[in-house]
């Protein structure tokens, strides 16, 4: 019973990396993207499959961007209630 349990452990953690392998990455830059900057400090995806990039407030960019199906749009205080 040990050695099934030290066998499906073993397992579970050697698996565990492999499925990372399969995702897939987009490489967003100020070049291909209406980011302002290369200095983005968070980026979150919500329910719909959204993402959300926030920019460094200390580079005087008070705005947040969305990126959807190839599609960005910024909000800044000039159209939204940021």
């Amino acid at each position: 019973m040990k050695k099934l349990f030290l066998l499906l452990l073993f397992l579970s953690i050697t698996t565990q990396p492999q499925s990372s392998i399969n995702q897939h990455f987009l490489l967003f830059n100020d070049g291909n993207s209406q980011l302002q900057t290369d200095e983005v400090i968070k980026v979150v995806q919500d329910n719909s499959g959204t993402y959300w990039f926030a920019e460094g407030a200390d580079i005087g960019n008070d705005a947040i961007y969305s990126y959807r199906n190839g599609v960005w749009v910024r909000y800044d205080a000039s159209n939204s209630p940021l």
